[in-house]
């Protein structure tokens, strides 16, 4: 959380956006961009997530849980 809003915040101190707008920018390449550094964001903390619980502290909901279910419901989760 503290990723995203760190980029958040220095995108809106530095005016990043418009200056890439000035420069040509297309705001779909900004949008796809965005889109993928942020679900690779999420998907590193949910692997650490997953596997703190499964391996490290052997939690129960991560080991009596189908993996690819969890692997599922983390994807779309972090789609939405």
């Amino acid at each position: 959380m503290t990723i995203f809003l760190h980029h958040l915040v220095m995108e809106k101190e530095c005016k990043l956006v418009e200056n890439m707008k000035t420069n040509g920018l297309n705001m779909n390449n900004y949008w796809i961009v965005n889109g993928v550094y942020n679900f690779c964001s999420y998907a590193a903390t949910a692997f650490f997530y997953f596997a703190g619980g499964r391996y490290m502290l052997g939690l129960d909901f991560f080991e009596d849980t189908n993996a690819w279910l969890l692997l599922q419901v983390f994807t779309v989760w972090g789609l939405s």
